[in-house]
């Protein structure tokens, strides 16, 4: 990393062949870190269809998958048979890329073996919410959401930096890990006024949150 350049892996909750706001937020960081000169993949969730690894826009796509618990029996036996599997998945992910840094998007069981093996290897977090924090409202139905709100507050006790791409969005996972409202704002797709800082800041073993407009 001594030249400026770094290799990170985005880590997505959903992303092609699926199409959505995510989807699109995903792909639109990761050719912006391509044209800067950083190297890019994207780790995101295998949904049952069995992508393997693919290309999309010239970056490199692991579909991985991400098994949780649910609060039965049935549903623990079940995650005690494929869990070892899809942990060595996510560790030979880490081994082949070498990522410097994991940069996960909508924190759901994306977010939940990211923050394991960044806390494993002691890698940099950043974790970026799109409104996932809201998964505790009528209506909404999310495997293990007690498991994710853990997860995502120990996610942000490391190396971790949190945004959001809207102010909406930022105040939320502010509420969800009691965290401030202080932080610089950092660009999206989506910005409306120009807003650049002179120098990416890339987290450091302090938590801090950032928001995203």
């Amino acid at each position: 990393m001594t030249d400026g350049r770094h290799r990170v892996a985005l880590v997505t909750s959903s992303f092609h062949p699926h199409v959505g706001g995510v989807e699109e937020h995903v792909r639109q960081v990761a050719l912006a870190l391509r044209a800067q000169g950083h190297d890019v993949v994207v780790w995101t969730v295998d949904r049952g269809e069995h992508l393997g690894v693919q290309t999309v826009d010239g970056v490199l796509v692991r579909y991985l998958p991400t098994p949780l618990p649910s609060a039965t029996p049935t549903g623990v036996a079940r995650f005690a048979r494929v869990a070892p599997a899809a942990w060595h998945a996510w560790r030979e992910a880490l081994r082949a890329d070498r990522p410097d840094l994991l940069h996960v998007h909508c924190f759901g069981p994306n977010g939940v073996y990211a923050a394991a093996l960044a806390r494993r290897h002691t890698l940099p977090l950043v974790v970026t919410g799109h409104g996932e924090t809201t998964a505790g409202r009528p209506g909404r139905r999310l495997d293990a959401p007690g498991l994710l709100r853990t997860a995502l507050t120990r996610a942000s006790a490391g190396p971790c930096a949190t945004t959001a791409p809207s102010r909406g969005r930022a105040g939320r996972p502010a509420r969800t890990l009691r965290a401030g409202t202080g932080g610089p704002v950092v660009p999206n797709g989506r910005v409306r006024r120009a807003h650049r800082s002179p120098q990416t800041q890339w987290p450091s073993s302090r938590p801090r949150r950032t928001r995203v407009r």
